[in-house]
This record gives structure tokens, C-alpha cells and sequence, in this order.
């Protein structure tokens, strides 16, 4: 049986086939699964890439997830290739990073820690410090990687904006903490 595609705007406007959607796009070895998450589990999140549990203690090697949540349809995508560089050139991106590179990534557990942390107390510790660099280092450069691909990509104007603008957002809260200055803010545009 010859299964029929199922475009952007067919997913944007049909829940139910979103997770047919997803499954469309190609998978590196390094993603075990791409699923939709039919609960908004973060306000402002349209996608998550969650390593295997392994790479929390820095163990290479392993796959994880992307979970692909409701704001992505359409979210700040306004065509199917912004959805392509969010899940293909940004969360794939960062599952590659978690997979050969644990050691030099933040994981989204530790994101949550540092976002509660940086924003309840002083940040005086220097291992605070160097988690929220490395946090903010890992977007940044999930973000130039976006950047660079968008040349092979059709993406809406807006969408381009909007990961230039979070990308030099990042790049100012990042100087900001090499000065010692403020806390973790999460970007809210």
C-alpha cells in the first residue's frame, strides 16, 4: 500500500497527522526516534532534542530523541523549510553533539537546573559559571549552524530573523557572564 505524503500545511492543520509528518524525514544514526508530543511541555519550545540518559555522565555513543511539540505547527515556522532547519540544521544538531561529544554539550536536564539556579541565587560559583557558558555555547553555535544552512533552504524571512536575533541574544547573555554580569534569561521574542 502506497502511503500518501503529508505536506506541511496538511500537519499545521491536522494533529492527528503530524507524527506521519515527522516520520517522512530522514533519521541520522545518531536520533533513535522523532516523535510529536501532542502536550506543550515547555511555553516557548517548538522542539527538544533528549539525549540518551547515558550521556548525562558523559558516555559517547549514545542516541537519543527529538520530541517535536505542538508550537512547531506552525509556531515561528513558516513553511516547511523553516520546520527542516529547526529539526534538521538545530536539533539534529544537537543530538550529534550529545552522541560523539557528551562531554561538550549541556543537556536539557542541566538547561532546567542552570535556568532555576541563575535566576534564584548568585551566580559566584565558578562551576555555575562554566556550565551556563557551556549551555549557551552549545545553542550558539546550534544557531550558526542553522545560519549557514539557510542558504540551502527556502526558509520565510521571519524564521531567519528570529534565529539571528536568538543567536545574537545568546551572544550578549554569554558576554554578559564573561563580565560577570546577570542571569540566565530565556529568550521570550
Amino acid at each position: 500500500m502506497v502511503r500518501k505524503t503529508i505536506s506541511f500545511e496538511e500537519a499545521v492543520e491536522r494533529e492527528e497527522l503530524r507524527q506521519r509528518f515527522i516520520d517522512q524525514f530522514s533519521k541520522p544514526f545518531y536520533v533513535q526516534e522523532v516523535r510529536y508530543e501532542a502536550n506543550q511541555v515547555d511555553g516557548m519550545a517548538m522542539m527538544l532534542a533528549l539525549p540518551h540518559y547515558l550521556t548525562n555522565f558523559y558516555v559517547p555513543g549514545t542516541a537519543g530523541s527529538i520530541l517535536v511539540l505542538p508550537n512547531s505547527f506552525p509556531g515561528k515556522h513558516g513553511n516547511l523549510d523553516d520546520f527542516s532547519s529547526s529539526l534538521q540544521d538545530h536539533e539534529y544538531f544537537h543530538a550529534r553533539d550529545y552522541f560523539f561529544r557528551p562531554a561538550h554539550s549541556i543537556t536539557p536536564a542541566w538547561t532546567l537546573i542552570l535556568l532555576y539556579i541563575t535566576n534564584n541565587m548568585s551566580l559566584k560559583l565558578k562551576g555555575l559559571q562554566s556550565l551556563t557558558k557551556k549551555y549557551l555555547n552549545t545553542e550558539i553555535r546550534a544557531c550558526e549552524n542553522q545560519i549557514r544552512n539557510f542558504k540551502k533552504r527556502n526558509c520565510s524571512e521571519d524564521y531567519m530573523n528570529h534565529i539571528m536575533d536568538l543567536r545574537d541574544y545568546q551572544l550578549d547573555q554569554k558576554s554578559d557572564f564573561d563580565k560577570g554580569l546577570g542571569a540566565l534569561i530565556p529568550y521570550t521574542k
